[in-house]
C-alpha cells in the first residue's frame, strides 16, 4: 500500500523579515500573516485539480459493477499553524454522477473525536438516516469525526441515473464547499482523502468504503462476508471480493465514468490488473492510452 504526508519546509535566515502575526513565521511565507492561528495551506490532490471517489452501490453483490452509482469529485484544503497542526479542512466536492435508483448518501471520516469539532459548514441534509449533531457531525461515533457531506443524493439531484445515460437525464451540478473548524489544532486527523464511503437507500448502517478502509461504528457486519464479500476484519480486509476487486474507488484525476450497466472491466482494460495488485500493476490503468480503455463505453463519451 502507500501513504501520504503533508510535510512543510520552511527555510529562513536569523531574523525572518517582518512577522506581523508575531506566530514565528515570516510574511513572506505565511498564507496568513495577520493570523497567528494560520500559516499554511496545503492541497490533495493538489491545489488547482480535483481527484474523484467512484462507487458501485450493490456490495456485496457485484451487480451491473459500472462504477457510476456515486462519483463525487473532490479537493482539499487542509490549513495548518505554525507548529504544523491543522486548523481547518476545507473539502470541495461535487457529484459528477448518480447512476442509482437507490437514494445514496456519501460521507468521510476524520480521525479526531468530536470534542475536538468547533464548526462545520456546508453538509446538506435531505433525507432521515442520519443522526447529526448541532455542530454539524453525525452522532454515535467515539474517536472519529464522521462528516456527512450529502445524505440523499437523488434529492439533491432531484432524481435517479443522473449524468449515466446516453440521452438521458442531464444535471449540472455545482461544487460544494464543506469547511470542518477545529476547537484546538490537531496534530493528526489521518491522511486525505480521509476514508470516503457511501451508505445505500438511506440505510445507514449499508456502508461502502474504499478497499480495505475500515467502517464506522454505525456499520450493519452481518452483511460482511455475504455474497461476493470477502471482507475479514482480523485480516484488515475489508470490501474487497476473493479475487481483490473493491466497490469503491479513489482516482487522483476527474474520472471518465462508464455508461450505465456497462462494467467497468469492459471499460477500463487493466482496472482489474490494478485492483487486484493491489496498485502494483497498471497504476495509470484510468489514462487515456492506447488499449487501456474502451472509449465507447464511456458516458462523457456518448
Amino acid at each position: 500500500g502507500t501513504d501520504t504526508e503533508n510535510l512543510i519546509i520552511v527555510i529562513t535566515t536569523a531574523g525572518g523579515g517582518d512577522d506581523q502575526d508575531g506566530d514565528g513565521v515570516p510574511d513572506n511565507i505565511d498564507e496568513y500573516p495577520t493570523d497567528p492561528e494560520r500559516a499554511f495551506n496545503s492541497f490533495y490532490p493538489n491545489e488547482t485539480d480535483f481527484g474523484s471517489f467512484v462507487f458501485e452501490d450493490l456490495w456485496p453483490a457485484f451487480g451491473d459493477y459500472d462504477m457510476n452509482d456515486l462519483v463525487v469529485d473532490f479537493n482539499y484544503k487542509i490549513v495548518t499553524n505554525a507548529q504544523n497542526n491543522v486548523v481547518d479542512v476545507i473539502a470541495k466536492l461535487q457529484i459528477m454522477a448518480a447512476g442509482a435508483t437507490l437514494n445514496n448518501g456519501f460521507g468521510f471520516i476524520l480521525n479526531t473525536p468530536t470534542s475536538n469539532i468547533a464548526s462545520i459548514t456546508g453538509f446538506i441534509k435531505m433525507g432521515n438516516a442520519v443522526n447529526l449533531d448541532p455542530i454539524g457531525f453525525e452522532m454515535g461515533h467515539t474517536n472519529q469525526t464522521v462528516i456527512i457531506a450529502f445524505d440523499a443524493v437523488n434529492d439533491i439531484l432531484g432524481n435517479g441515473l443522473v449524468n449515466t445515460v446516453p440521452n438521458g437525464l442531464v444535471v449540472q451540478t455545482d461544487v460544494k464547499t464543506i469547511t470542518i473548524n477545529f476547537s484546538n489544532p490537531q496534530a493528526n486527523i489521518g491522511a486525505p482523502p480521509y476514508n470516503p464511503f457511501i451508505f445505500v437507500d438511506q440505510t445507514r448502517g449499508h456502508e461502502i468504503h474504499l478497499k480495505d478502509k475500515a467502517p464506522t461504528e454505525l456499520v450493519d457486519n452481518t452483511l460482511f462476508g455475504t455474497s461476493s464479500d470477502v471482507t475479514d476484519p482480523a485480516l484488515g480486509h475489508y470490501y474487497r471480493s476473493e479475487t481483490g476487486l473493491p466497490w469503491g474507488i479513489e482516482v487522483p484525476v476527474s474520472f471518465d465514468w462508464p455508461v450505465e450497466e456497462v462494467d467497468i472491466l469492459l471499460t477500463y482494460l487493466h482496472f482489474a490488473e490494478w485492483a487486484q495488485s493491489s496498485g502494483a500493476d497498471y497504476p495509470d490503468w484510468y489514462e487515456d492510452k492506447e488499449g487501456y480503455r474502451n472509449d465507447g463505453n464511456l458516458y462523457k463519451n456518448n
